[in-house]
């Protein structure tokens, strides 16, 4: 599964730059960390050079457009999310993940995340346990105001921090973040 997905990243990186416009689709989340199971979606970051004057529901109208024409079944824009995003559903494979502009943030949540269950072989299994038994019992998506399975993760660490079982890493500073709420980049304070 982990190949079709990276398959699939790449397909949608190249029909992106060749139709829309010159963009690096960048993989996060349970894809990256390999906290995913089988019914996990796939995270996607489109990193993309927006122009000064343009607007971020254009430019997410207009990236919906051109999946449609292509890799994707279905796309939907949800601009209420707490960042933007785009959900969509790949005809091929039946991938369905979300789709975000130019947020290091979840990138850089990523490598951390990651970081944690390369340090320790006992966060991996944990986490997934965790994230099966909160699916389960239907309290792992923020849309019903319980904790995604990000949340879930988290608590993980904090627990396994709180044992001293596991190091407080320092976080990355990426250059830009995100604000919540738009996907234009904004200065880090140094």
């Amino acid at each position: 599964a982990l190949n079709e997905r990276k398959r699939f990243i790449t397909s949608l990186e190249k029909h992106l730059c060749s139709n829309w416009r010159p963009c690096k689709v960048i993989p996060y989340g349970s894809t990256v960390t390999l906290l995913s199971t089988s019914s996990s979606d796939v995270d996607l970051m489109v990193e993309v050079d927006l122009q000064g004057g343009d607007d971020e529901d254009l430019v997410f109208r207009q990236l919906a457009d051109c999946l449609r024409e292509g890799l994707l079944e279905t796309v939907s824009f949800i601009p209420s999310a707490f960042v933007p995003v785009l959900r969509f559903i790949e005809k091929e494979s039946g991938f369905h993940g979300d789709i975000c502009l130019n947020n290091a943030v979840v990138v850089n949540n990523t490598k951390l995340i990651h970081r944690y269950c390369e340090h320790d072989p006992r966060v991996r299994p944990l986490a997934l346990f965790l994230k099966e038994w909160a699916a389960r019992r239907m309290i792992n998506t923020t849309r019903t105001y319980t904790l995604s399975a990000f949340g879930w993760t988290l608590l993980v660490i904090f627990f396994l921090q709180s044992r001293k079982v596991l190091p407080v890493f320092p976080v990355e500073k990426s250059p830009t973040a995100v604000t919540a709420g738009t996907s234009q980049p904004q200065p880090q304070p140094q």
